[in-house]
């Protein structure tokens, strides 16, 4: 019975390891140079810290050792985009990302000159990339390609909205570690954000100005939502002082009486135990 065991422990184990198995990982990241670079770089990045992989990407076979099997076209793999296939392949996972990019004065660059106008690694580089915020909008990145002056206005229109899902954030968080469920109000965060950001990237300063007006009500309500929880903490906290004050007073005054109780009365002799 405890061979048996044994055996089926080794073989869930053995199928364990299999599935978790990343070959591209094990074979790139003892290489030097460009081909074990990309795996350093993306264990810094935002895909990995999401446990998104090599494979997630470029296709492939990640279960095999051999590198025939594991890039095989017929297992779906997809190898290194061209410049103008970048968005498209970004795009797999990004897709109203995309869906803004490619209206954008960006993509026009990127089409009539290949290689030339920016795609989505110029900005966000190919496998390091981090969280996203509007500090990837400054002058040395924008600055590297043409004058940060439109990059600039662009920003300062989507900062205020940047600003406040930061502080409704932050009361989010603070709700949270109250032991408040904040499940849909995340949600509802990590989605005005993601149609914020993605806003920049169809780099028109008019258009975004338009459809973020249309944005800040989901946000005045969810303000509102979380106001209601902020409310709900705030008078919890009031009745558990105000139990507290009772709770302490009830025992001073019944340790009072009980001190009043045990005095000796008028005329009787104090007992000597």
């Amino acid at each position: 019975m405890r061979t048996i065991l044994l055996l089926t422990g080794l073989v869930i184990c053995a199928a364990a390891y299999a599935q978790n198995k990343d070959s591209c990982v094990t074979c790139h990241a003892g290489q030097s140079g460009a081909y074990g670079a990309p795996v350093h770089e993306w264990q810094t990045s935002i895909h990995f810290q999401n446990a998104i992989t090599c494979s997630d990407c470029h296709g492939g076979d990640p279960h095999s050792d051999d590198p025939a099997v594991a890039m095989d076209r017929k297992k779906g793999f997809l190898g290194k985009p061209t410049p103008t296939g970048v968005p498209a392949f970004c795009g797999k996972c990004h897709i109203a990302v995309r869906a803004n990019y490619i209206q954008s004065a960006h993509y026009r660059a990127l089409l009539s000159s290949p290689g030339g106008g920016p795609n989505c690694v110029t900005c966000h580089t190919a496998h390091a990339q981090q969280k996203v915020t509007l500090n990837l909008i400054n002058e040395q990145t924008c600055g590297a390609c043409h004058t940060y002056d439109r990059a600039a206005k662009l920003k300062k229109t989507v900062q205020g909205m940047e600003d406040a899902l930061t502080s409704t954030e932050r009361r989010d968080e603070r709700m949270f570690l109250e032991g408040m469920d904040e499940g849909r109000e995340r949600q509802t965060l990590f989605s005005i954000r993601n149609r914020t950001h993605r806003l920049t990237h169809v780099l028109d300063v008019a258009r975004i100005t338009r459809e973020l007006d249309g944005i800040r009500p989901d946000l005045t309500t969810l303000d509102a939502q979380i106001r209601v929880k902020e409310r709900t903490v705030a008078d919890r906290k009031r009745l558990g002082t105000g139990l507290m004050i009772f709770f302490l007073l009830s025992a001073t005054i019944a340790w009072w009486a009980h001190e009043e109780l045990m005095k000796p009365g008028d005329g009787e002799m104090p007992t000597d135990e």
